[in-house]
């Protein structure tokens, strides 16, 4: 499985993957070695590659919306992260 990760802020971007290497750590230990994460800062650079053969799962920052628009009917699994600290 590959998953992609964008979002613009790079503290974001690593925390996010830290947690998803977490999670599959210790949920799905015996997965690790099939799944590949990939790390993109900015949407284009994404787009320049994206293919739904290839990303399985895609975790867009919540200021990717747009993005989300032209991968959604893909067939791909989007995620969206909210990292703000006032979201309640």
């Amino acid at each position: 499985m590959n998953i992609a990760i964008v979002d613009d802020d790079k503290i974001e971007l690593e925390t996010i993957e830290t947690l998803l290497h977490f999670g599959i750590k210790k949920f799905r230990a015996n997965c690790k070695s099939k799944i590949n994460i990939e790390k993109f800062t900015r949407a284009d650079e994404f787009l320049s590659v994206f293919s739904p053969k290839i990303y399985q799962t895609v975790v867009l920052g919540l200021n990717m919306r747009r993005l989300a628009k032209f991968i959604s009917d893909s067939g791909v699994k989007i995620i969206f992260i909210n990292s703000e600290e006032n979201c309640l």
